[in-house]
This record gives structure tokens, C-alpha cells and sequence, in this order.
């Protein structure tokens, strides 16, 4: 994949022709450089770590500007706290005086008090499920166990997931344990492979001299 414009190039003599000096820019174009000989997959790799050195510097100036950034974290974290403070006051406030500020409204009503600098009040959220008190996830499992037995219909409520356990199949697989042989896998409908994987180490120490 190439960068749009992404080349601003000028041929040097002495080297291949199409092969040139980049600058770095940001539209992409789905367009690769077709490499033949080895002379072009060297200038091609020289390319690379130009534009590796360039993208290095400007990720050491955004580093340099963030660091500069993070100057203002002990001020805006103050802030934040004393936020809270205010709201929790605001939320206490409106909680103790519901029914004053009429903010005690039924269900699908309209909860909120318009003040001069803003709006507060109370939303429904989403219907969910939720423990009784004295009842944990468990303790509410158990009880639909005890139903499913007197009654199917209660087991559409526990959730069952199944899948395929592949980390146990590698390590029955290994040769010193050998739990699962080739046969085994095939009767399963499964192999062990390995995926090949193309990588590319810019010497960016000898370009940078």
C-alpha cells in the first residue's frame, strides 16, 4: 500500500530508475510497487527505512508535545474532583427534596428542574434483571436447577455456552503427552498447523549514521 502522494520523489543518479527519495504524507492509495530484481528490493527496502526514520521523528515530536500535555493533569484532576463534590451535593440535594422540587414523578414522567444555569433531575434507564436482597447469582441458579426438574419451561433461562476448547487440543497434541494423535484429529475434522508470517527488520542503526 502505497501513500498518496505519499512519494514526493526525486530520482538520483545512479540509481534505478522509479526508485527515488520520499517524503512522507497522509491520503493512502491502494497501490503497491511491483519489485523484480534484487537491486530494486534493496532500494526498496532503503525507501522503507527512510520513511521508518521520518515516521520515528514525528512520533517523537507528538511524544515531546503529549509529555508537555500532561503538564495540566494535576489542575484538570482538581477540577474533576471538586466536580464530583458539587454534583454529588446537587444529586443529595435533589434526592432529600424530591417531592418539593417535584421531581417525584411516576414512571414515563417528566423528573427534572429547570435553575438558571442548568437542568437537573432523575431518568429511567433500561429495564434489568435484578438480585433480590439476601439473593446472590448462585444461590438464584440453584433454585432454577430445583425448577428445571419439576418443569422444562424454567430452563430457558440458563444460558448455556459451548465452544471449542483449542488451547486443550494443542496441549494434548504436544509429543510428550500425546493425548490426541493425528487420527484423533481427523475423526474431529481438525489439523495443527502453523500459519507462516512475512516480516520485515529495517537496520535503522546504519541508516541513521
Amino acid at each position: 500500500m502505497l501513500l498518496k502522494q505519499d512519494l514526493r520523489c526525486r530520482a538520483r543518479p545512479g540509481r534505478l530508475r522509479g526508485m527515488s527519495t520520499c517524503q512522507p504524507v497522509t491520503a493512502v492509495e491502494e497501490q503497491i510497487p511491483i519489485i523484480i530484481t534484487r537491486d530494486q528490493g534493496e532500494a526498496a527496502m532503503a525507501v522503507l527505512v527512510a520513511l521508518t526514520l521520518q515516521r520515528d521523528a514525528e512520533v517523537g515530536l507528538q511524544n515531546a508535545s503529549l509529555v508537555e500535555a500532561r503538564k495540566h493533569d494535576e489542575a484538570i484532576a482538581g477540577f474533576s474532583a471538586r466536580m464530583q463534590r458539587w454534583e454529588r451535593a446537587l444529586e443529595k440535594w435533589a434526592h432529600d427534596r424530591r417531592k418539593f422540587l417535584g421531581l417525584a414523578g411516576e414512571p414515563g414522567e417528566k423528573k427534572s428542574l429547570e435553575l438558571r444555569q442548568g437542568t437537573l433531575g432523575f431518568r429511567w434507564g433500561n429495564r434489568k434483571v435484578q438480585l433480590l436482597e439476601g439473593f446472590t447469582e448462585e444461590t438464584v441458579m440453584q433454585r432454577l436447577r430445583g425448577l428445571v426438574k419439576k418443569a422444562k419451561r424454567w430452563k430457558v433461562y440458563i444460558r448455556v455456552k459451548e465452544d471449542l476448547d483449542k488451547r486443550q487440543v494443542l496441549d494434548d497434541t504436544r509429543p510428550e503427552v500425546a493425548l490426541l494423535s493425528k487420527a484423533d484429529l481427523t475423526r474431529l475434522g481438525l489439523s495443527i498447523g502453523r500459519d507462516e508470517n512475512f516480516y520485515i527488520e529495517p537496520k535503522l542503526e546504519q541508516a541513521a549514521v
